[in-house]
């Protein structure tokens, strides 16, 4: 199965995946090469694996061969057919196929169509939870939205459809299982002497009023007049000065500063243009993080 792991899900969040959706039957739909299968397996008593691809399927059936509580099924899984092979379930997962080129993730190209799931198996169970794109508009589910951020970075975003939703959204940050939900708004304020960056899944998903000790500042950060220590806060800065943009050349110099890392929304292709034009001039050894927030541009430093 280690061949097969770049295509599949990670292991640590197949393993929480399938702690959180523990049971005793539950159908994996879009299994693929069976890797979450496999985690499913060691806290469910029954598993139907199912795969469209028959190449796909035949590796499944390799990865998942010495299992005897898994039972890989090649085929479609709207067909009646392989449904009628499915004696009960308790949950119904589904991590469909997205389309890879699409600039704006939307249900009507995920196969198979999920409300078509949910139609289908019905009869068995009325729990599900499908993997989605995180930025996925127009939801047609009743469901919990749970944000889940792997190493800081945002991953992906799992719905729980029937007695599965717990609250409306959530974030999940592994690895640690740092979990967060509520629905208290941020409170908005200036700038303090400390700024941190919020971590995408608790962005996402509009929690950021549910971490403590700090305020949000006029976009994506949150601020704080002392240093806060939470999981949901994955870099800190120390504010050293805010600038307008005809002074900021001048105070880079005046701080000594040789590199600047720019921390607010830019075109990709134009970053190293912006910031070869910010450097010019500078002979300081101090590497600094520029952002732009409403009070101007705010030059810090890095916290490890």
């Amino acid at each position: 199965m280690a061949d097969d792991v770049r295509f599949s899900t990670p292991e640590l969040v197949a393993d929480y995946r399938a702690e959180r959706l523990k049971c005793d039957t539950i159908v994996d739909i879009g299994a693929g090469y069976g890797f979450q299968s496999f985690a499913f397996a060691k806290k469910c008593k029954k598993v139907y694996s199912i795969e469209l691809n028959e190449q796909v399927c035949a590796r499944a059936k390799e990865n998942l061969a010495k299992l005897e509580n898994v039972e890989v099924i090649c085929g479609d899984a709207l067909d009646p057919k392989v449904i009628e092979k499915i004696k009960k379930a308790d949950i119904v997962f589904c991590d469909p196929e997205r389309l890879p080129s699409e600039k704006e993730r939307t249900m009507a190209t995920i196969k198979p169509f999920l409300p078509d799931v949910v139609e289908k198996y019905s009869h068995l169970t009325n729990n599900f939870c499908f993997e989605l794109p995180p930025h996925i508009r127009d939801i047609p589910f009743d469901c919990e939205k749970e944000y889940l951020s792997l190493f800081g970075k945002l991953n992906r975003l799992d719905i729980y459809v029937g007695d599965l939703k717990n609250c409306e959204r959530s974030a999940i940050l592994l690895p640690g299982e740092h979990f967060l939900r509520g629905k208290r708004k941020p409170v908005e304020g200036p700038l303090q002497k400390y700024l941190y960056e919020i971590d995408p899944a608790v962005l996402l998903a509009g929690l950021e009023g549910e971490i403590k000790g700090v305020k949000k500042t006029s976009n994506k950060y949150a601020t704080a007049d002392e240093e806060v220590e939470s999981p949901y806060l994955p870099q800190k800065y120390a504010v050293l000065r805010v600038c307008s943009g005809h002074e900021l050349k001048r105070v880079l110099r005046d701080m000594f500063c040789g590199k600047v890392i720019i921390r607010y929304p830019i075109d990709p292709q134009d970053y190293w243009k912006e910031r070869n034009e910010l450097e010019k001039g500078l002979s300081g050894k101090r590497v600094l993080h520029l952002f732009r927030l409403n009070e101007g541009f705010v030059v810090a430093k890095l916290i490890e």
